[in-house]
């Protein structure tokens, strides 16, 4: 079952309580298939790294709310990561060439999802259909490049 970090209470300062949860991930030794960091802010590339690496089965991840990858960072998914089935970034600055190599790289992807990936457009979608034949689940919602295109 996915485990989820509950959210701080009235009392407690939201900033110090996400650092917490990321010391508390860090320092475990689960060895978890899912994992939801909807309100965990990756600061670095590096920071990335050391979370896929401590977690080389994911089979489910689960990224958004300024959560920072860089092109650096989906190396890392690609090479921790590979037999990820399912995928969401949310509120992402991903672009095709990133979505291109996502796509590449994770070829066991089942369901990959994208909220408010303002830059994804009708190019990152072929790169989807063409490289990603597991894919039984495509979520897009609020993709303003392809609002624009439509």
């Amino acid at each position: 079952a996915p485990y989820y970090l509950k959210e701080p209470n009235s009392e407690e300062d939201p900033s110090l309580f996400k650092k917490s949860q990321k010391k508390i991930l860090l320092d475990s030794q689960w060895s978890l298939k899912t994992l939801h960091l909807p309100e965990i802010t990756i600061d670095t590339d590096e920071e990335l790294e050391t979370i896929l690496q401590k977690f080389p089965d994911l089979y489910d991840l689960h990224l958004c709310f300024g959560s920072r990858i860089t092109q650096s960072g989906l190396n890392f998914l690609g090479k921790y990561c590979m037999f990820l089935r399912s995928l969401n970034l949310c509120y992402s600055s991903l672009k095709d060439h990133e979505i291109d190599f996502i796509t590449k790289n994770l070829p066991y992807l089942e369901e990959l999802s994208f909220h408010c990936g303002y830059k994804i457009s009708s190019q990152g979608i072929a790169a989807i259909r063409a490289n990603c034949p597991h894919i039984r689940v495509l979520k897009l919602s609020r993709i303003s490049a392809l609002n624009k295109e439509a």
